[in-house]
This record gives structure tokens, C-alpha cells and sequence, in this order.
């Protein structure tokens, strides 16, 4: 598929065969080249040039009210501020007042705020460059190339989780395998290889925020690694294309085992629970009690009423945070949360077959939290809809094992 065409394909199926699987502790690291297919990402180059992009950006934030319901007008932020609360370093936010992108015949109305957080993506130069610090937006220096491709990563995971049909999430593919990678020119040591691997694409662009808000590196990486990095993510499914070379031997999907059905099923990862390096975490299922509605929400410690210790929670979405839902379950004795997703709030229910812009039944999202949440002492997966159901309605007991 030629770079021009800004098409999003539809997820068919997913190429999970040949992940080792390793319960416990001492779990091996997922075996390479055998990341799900059918993701889209874009390099900032085309996204800044492309007025089809521009309108899949318009797009996407139209549908800012119900992705991101506690403030409905933003819609992307980069640069975590060093003395929080917010604001962030940049935000971009829907304005109603429409603006052109494009020149002549090619030329597309967007919301203004698009239009910024386009004219963001082209570089080098003021008035829309970052800066190094991301704190003077005249002065462009490596910090902007970063600030750049970490913005580029945040508009490609979430075409991948609301464009793309949902059955997986580019925010929850991980790194595996690192040693012998050099970015921007150098190997990267064995203490930078252990910080990356078992890392989300999700974990490593919210980690971009913080140098981006005036706060330190992560990983022991320079603003070059970090920057030559996330290009790589950017490229690693470039235009619909298939796998980049980097794709296919440093990324995988995770995913959840178990007796309540045949073969593996992906889930994604959080950002702010416990995940050590090629985490597995496994043992017995146990459904948290239900609400008044029947919904297994689990925001309050009334759900974990004889609740036996050490087992892992399982949760449906909905009503309270992602953080929320793990906190009372570290709270309540769990030893890891599974929340699976939730059907619609209006309309139908969930189709058989995945719908492209959903949010919910079979899609899989990144689990996020507020900046500076401290990060949870247990682990936590999200599944799809259908996967809840399997473990909640599985044989006693329902024993699941998930690979991050």
C-alpha cells in the first residue's frame, strides 16, 4: 500500500502461533516475529502533509466526548509538567471553529485545533516547534524532534484502537529481545535492555512525557535514543504496510491462557501497576461480586465481601477509573486484576463481529491513570469482552496465565 493512501485496514485475524508460554516467576521472554497484525502506523512526515490524515485527525477528535469523558474538549497533551498538577507542556483541544489544511483542490475544513496539532508535526522550525526543554516553542532542538514523534505515537495508538477493527491495540504491543539494538548509533547496554524489555508502546510514549515536561530521561536512554526509538515504533506498521524488520523481531502482542477456553486470547498492559520485565502473572479467577446492575465494576470495597486473598480479581469496565478498579483490589487482598471490557452505554449490544470505532465489547485499550499515580504494587491485564465472559463463566476453578 503506497504512503499517500491514508486507508485503515480492517483486522482479520491474528498471528499469535509460536509464543512460548512459561508459568510463574520464571517466565521465558515471548519468542519474536509473532506480533498480531493489521495495525497502521504513520511516520510525521505523512500525517503533516496528508489532508486525508488531517481528516482522520478531525475525526477522532469529534469523538473526544466519549473517549475521554472527564474533559471532553482536549484531546491530546504532550509533556508531563515537572511540578504538577497540569497544564501540560502542550495541549490541543477542540475549538468549533473550522480551519483549512491543504492547498487548492486538496484542501480540507478542519476544527483548529487540528489544524495546530498538524502544523505541530512539521519540523524543523518555530511557531510550532518544540523546544529541547519542550518549554520554549520558538527554539527547536532535539527535545522537538522527540516531542514530535512522541506526538506521532500518541495519534498512531489511538487510530489503531478506534479506526482500525479493535481486536487488538497497538498501545499494548511490547519490546522483547532488545540486547543488540543500538539506537541512535550506540548498543544499548545491558541496564538500558532491561529497563525496555517487556515495555508497552504505551508505557514508553507516557515515559516520553516526562523529559517533554522538563523531567528526566527514561530508561537511561539519551534524547536521540529515545527519539530514534519511537521513530522506529512509528515505522513499525508503516502506512497499513506489513511489519517493519524491527516489528517482526522486537515487538509482540500479550496475552491470556487459560482452562476456560482453547488457545491464547491478547490482552494490553497499564501503565501504572507493577509489570516486571516479561511478566507472567497466573492463578485462580475470581469474579468480584456483582453491583445492584449485575456489572462486576468493582470501585468500591463492597465488591470484595469475602473476597479470598491472593487470588486474581476479575472486573468489568466501567463507572470508575482503571486505577481506581486496581487500587481496591490491592486493597482487598488481590494478587493481579483482569478487567475485561464493556458493552456499550446506548445502542446495541456487542456484535459478533468486532466493529471499527468502537470503544468497547471486543476492542483492547491501554490502561492509562492521572500523571504522577503512583505505580500500584500488583499487576493488572485488560481483556476483551469475550474473554471476560469466558473466565467469568468458566468451570471452577477458572486458572488464567498472562503473558505481558
Amino acid at each position: 500500500m503506497k504512503r499517500q493512501q491514508f486507508v485503515l485496514r480492517a483486522l482479520v485475524s491474528l498471528v499469535l502461533g509460536g509464543i512460548s508460554i512459561t508459568l510463574g516467576a520464571q517466565a521465558q521472554a515471548p519468542t519474536p516475529g509473532v506480533v498480531a497484525g493489521g495495525f497502521c502506523t504513520y511516520e510525521p512526515g505523512l500525517l503533516a502533509t496528508s489532508t486525508e490524515a488531517a481528516q482522520r485527525i478531525n475525526q477522532y477528535f469529534a469523538l473526544g466526548s466519549t473517549l475521554q469523558p472527564l474533559n471532553g474538549a482536549e484531546f491530546f497533551h504532550l509533556g508531563v509538567p515537572s511540578n504538577p498538577p497540569p497544564p501540560y507542556a502542550y495541549t490541543w483541544t477542540r475549538t468549533g471553529t473550522t480551519a483549512s489544511v491543504g492547498r487548492g483542490k486538496k484542501a480540507v475544513q478542519v476544527d483548529l485545533g487540528v489544524a495546530s496539532l498538524v502544523q505541530a508535526l512539521v519540523t524543523p522550525g518555530p511557531p510550532s516547534a518544540f523546544s529541547e526543554s519542550a518549554a520554549n516553542p520558538t527554539d527547536m532542538g532535539t527535545g522537538g524532534i522527540l516531542a514530535t514523534q512522541a506526538l506521532t505515537l500518541k495519534i498512531n495508538q489511538g487510530f489503531s484502537e478506534v479506526f482500525v477493527t479493535p481486536a487488538t491495540g497497538f498501545s499494548g504491543v511490547s519490546l522483547v529481545n532488545m540486547n543488540g539494538v543500538e539506537l541512535d548509533g550506540t548498543a544499548l547496554t545491558s541496564a538500558q535492555v532491561a529497563a525496555l524489555n517487556g515495555q508497552a508502546t504505551l508505557q514508553i510514549r507516557e515515559a516520553a512525557d516526562v523529559p517533554l515536561g522538563g523531567g528526566p530521561l527514561p530508561y537511561g536512554l539519551s534524547f536521540g535514543q529515545l527519539t530514534d526509538l519511537i521513530d522506529l515504533l512509528n515505522g513499525s506498521f508503516d502506512a497499513c504496510g506489513p511489519p517493519s524488520a524491527f516489528a517482526q523481531a522486537h515487538l509482540y502482542q500479550p496475552y491470556v491462557t487459560s482452562n476456560a477456553f482453547v488457545g491464547k486470547r491478547p490482552s494490553t498492559v497499564s501503565v501504572f501497576a507493577s509489570k516486571p520485565t516479561y511478566n507472567t502473572f497466573s492463578g485462580q479467577v475470581v469474579s468480584v461480586l456483582p453491583d445492584a446492575d449485575g456489572r462486576l465494576l468493582g470501585c468500591t470495597s463492597a465488591s470484595y465481601m469475602n473476597f479470598p486473598a491472593g487470588k486474581i480479581a476479575l472486573i468489568e469496565r466501567g463507572v470508575c477509573t482503571f486505577y481506581q478498579k486496581v487500587s481496591v483490589a490491592n486493597a482487598a487482598g488481590a494478587s493481579a486484576a483482569i478487567i475485561f471490557n464493556s458493552t456499550p452505554e446506548t445502542g446495541p449490544p456487542c456484535p459478533a463481529v468486532p466493529t471499527p470505532g468502537s470503544t468497547r465489547c471486543e476492542a483492547l485499550v491501554g490502561m492509562g491513570a492521572a500523571a504522577g499515580s503512583a505505580t500500584l504494587p500488583i499487576p493488572a491485564a485488560f481483556v476483551q469482552r469475550s474473554t471476560g465472559l469466558l473466565l467469568r463463566n468458566g468451570a471452577t476453578p477458572v486458572i488464567a496465565s498472562v503473558q505481558q
